[in-house]
């Protein structure tokens, strides 16, 4: 299926008060956009919104349906959410959460047919999960935890994968490795992401492209070397940090309060919040 997106007039209210402004994003089959910006900046409820777990109003087509004109069994075969607060039930085991996936291809009945059994189960060999497949999710640890919320995303296998922070729980190399697996599905599937991060070093590293939200509007978009700017991170973080280009990547490290040296290298700034 076509994971190609266009996103226009989007604005979501919380109690009472709008979150997201009036916002249009376009994504092209196959792209990994990364949502950055300050905590409050509306990143949750663009996916959420996506997602259709809160109101909104303006306009989010998938190719060329609407996603308002989609019943929820359809809308869950085309976007699949990585929550930030996953709800997991007390005694699950992992293969039954991660089944849970699949639970918009089941029929009326809710029989589980060859091809769920095996989407849950290469899911869960992918994130490195199999020894645990009969554990109870909350006996795992948090990182285990957070790759078996993964796995039952993929095992959905829609064309449009919402990450909202994925790897927060994980440690530098697992998270490596989570976000290295996304990307080969990604490219081998045409799977489209949408990911809200705040690591900005990771966003540089895997994301083709990042918008950069605050008070709910856009306020910059582009290649990681033109967003993370000086300029736009002092305005919108109200931090200070040094980018320093590596030939593989921008790599982000913030700048203590006091230290006297001034952006190195390339002289472009940005943040690690």
């Amino acid at each position: 299926m076509n994971g190609a997106m266009d996103i226009s007039g989007l604005t979501v209210q919380r109690s009472g008060s709008v979150v997201v402004q009036d916002l249009d994003l376009s994504l092209g089959n196959g792209e990994w956009l990364g949502l950055i910006g300050p905590n409050g900046a509306g990143k949750t409820s663009v996916l959420e919104a996506i997602a259709g777990l809160v109101a909104s109003t303006g306009r989010i087509d998938i190719g060329d349906e609407a996603i308002a004109s989609m019943s929820s069994r359809e809308r869950a075969r085309r976007v699949a959410l990585v929550p930030q607060n996953p709800v997991i039930p007390a005694g699950m085991t992992v293969i039954d959460y991660v089944m849970l996936g699949r639970t918009p291809y089941l029929t009326r009945l809710g029989v589980e047919s060859t091809e769920d059994v095996v989407a849950a189960n290469i899911a869960i060999c992918d994130l490195d999960l199999a020894d645990h497949a009969t554990t109870p999710v909350d006996r795992l640890s948090g990182g285990e935890r957070q790759r078996v919320v993964i796995a039952r995303a993929l095992a959905q296998a829609s064309p449009v994968l919402l990450l909202d922070e994925p790897t927060s729980a994980l440690d530098v190399g697992v998270r490596m490795e989570v976000l290295d697996h996304i990307d080969a599905i990604r490219r081998s599937c045409g799977l489209t992401v949408i990911s809200a991060v705040h690591d900005l070093t990771l966003a540089a590293q895997f994301c083709d492209r990042l918008v950069m939200l605050s008070g709910g509007s856009i306020v910059a978009q582009g290649s990681a070397e033109g967003v993370l700017t000086a300029d736009t991170i002092r305005r919108h973080y109200g931090a200070r940090v040094r980018v320093i280009s590596d030939g593989d990547g921008l790599i982000v490290i913030p700048i203590r309060t006091g230290d006297s040296r001034e952006a190195g290298g390339s002289g472009r700034m940005a943040s690690h919040r």
